[in-house]
């Protein structure tokens, strides 16, 4: 009995972008699991949120004495912290409700659109089956 995705299950997630003004309540998802693929009894929420990436020291802060593992500890720490501009709530197994987080997220976010990437083919799919184009 295996439980790990291979690197060939993590190439092959899909990605789908959609509206902030009009993003499908939780009764308008297919019941199946964001991630998997399988029979979605649970939800889980995540964040509108993009972490942004450490661009190396500030000369600023490493003036002032600051090294460059300090400011990483410290970009992390604020990106950890951030605010989101809200929350998207997905139908998810239990498995990846409770045991192995799911690996979704944001991967990119405009004011008027976001893209969630590691999304299961087969949510995609019944996803645009029920009208949701994607943007």
């Amino acid at each position: 009995m295996t439980f790990a995705f291979s690197l060939r299950d993590l190439i092959r997630m899909a990605e789908m972008t959609f509206s902030l003004a009009n993003f499908p309540r939780k009764e308008q998802m297919p019941a199946l699991c964001a991630r998997c693929g399988r029979a979605a009894p649970c939800t889980r929420r995540i964040r509108l949120k993009v972490y942004e990436p450490y661009r190396g020291p500030d000369l600023i802060a490493s003036l002032a004495g600051a090294s460059d593992d300090d400011q990483r500890r410290w970009h992390d720490l604020q990106q950890l912290l951030a605010k989101g501009n809200g929350v998207v709530e997905l139908p998810i197994c239990w498995w990846h409700r409770w045991i192995i987080p799911p690996m979704l997220g944001i991967k990119t976010m405009t004011e008027r659109q976001f893209t969630l990437w590691g999304l299961c083919n087969s949510f995609v799919q019944a996803m645009k089956q029920r009208g949701w184009s994607g943007a």
